[in-house]
């Protein structure tokens, strides 16, 4: 299964809300600047290797969502769908950490090999329904990796592990203790999928801090190692939520173009 008109890697947006910057960004007050409304995407990626397309991050489902009815969305099967992936022919699997807008539907690819990192993981596990859901984690996306585990499909990773042919994964700490980014290389071109290591243009361009972080300071280190990883690869650093990305780069021709992007 290829991706379609060529592409080979893609950007699929569920859904997309408004949001104010003070509430995304951490301490906004202190710089001085007007608060205003700007949009937040919510994606997963698809890469296209020799050994078949490789998902990046599964999405959640919108609607059970209390903000649901102020985004725009569909549901990530639909998604999928659209762009011609069928998640049971899909084989590898990454987790870029266990945040519920990035770890749920896991149970759609249930052929796939699931990659997380071991340090993610580890504390997770530790932690208790309520705590998990203090911390964006769904005890029942928590479930889902336990099941692909209890079913020999669960593979956990460390920095520089490679899922597959031109994939390696980064370890960027600091928004979760495991969160990782991944370096894609393809024929059309290198990326650096930050996930949620960098939400939006401004960390990286100003060094904006991101609201939610469990180690604020190594959350500032891994935004400067991405970006001098980036630098050494040539590989463009794709934020996680940033609907800028969209204006970067063209859509997916067809129907799915409402949503879909093509990185490379």
């Amino acid at each position: 299964m290829a991706l379609p008109s060529g592409a080979s890697i893609i950007q699929v947006t569920y859904a997309d809300r408004r949001v104010l910057r003070s509430h995304v960004f951490h301490d906004f007050a202190s710089l001085g600047l007007p608060d205003a409304h700007i949009r937040m995407p919510y994606s997963l990626w698809i890469v296209d290797t020799a050994d078949g397309p490789l998902v990046v991050d599964t999405g959640f489902h919108v609607p059970d969502a209390y903000w649901a009815g102020d985004a725009v969305w569909r549901t990530v099967p639909e998604a999928l769908d659209a762009v011609g992936v069928d998640p049971r022919a899909v084989e590898r699997l990454v987790l870029s950490h266990l945040h519920f807008d990035h770890a749920g539907n896991v149970d759609l690819f249930p052929n796939a090999r699931v990659h997380v990192a071991r340090q993610e993981l580890d504390h997770a596990m530790r932690l208790g329904p309520d705590e998990l859901r203090r911390a964006f984690v769904d005890p029942a996306h928590l479930d889902a990796v336990r099941r692909a585990d209890a079913e020999g499909r669960l593979v956990t990773v460390g920095d520089g592990a490679e899922p597959a042919p031109g994939v390696t994964l980064i370890a960027a700490p600091g928004h979760t203790p495991g969160q990782l980014a991944v370096l894609a290389e393809t024929r059309g071109g290198r990326r650096l999928l930050a996930s949620d290591a960098a939400h939006f243009f401004e960390q990286l361009e100003l060094g904006w801090r991101f609201f939610a972080h469990t180690d604020a300071e190594a959350s500032d280190r891994t935004v400067a190692a991405l970006r001098a990883r980036s630098e050494q690869a040539g590989a463009p650093i794709i934020p996680g939520h940033d609907p800028r990305v969209r204006e970067r780069y063209p859509a997916l021709p067809g129907a799915a173009a409402r949503f879909a992007t093509v990185l490379a």
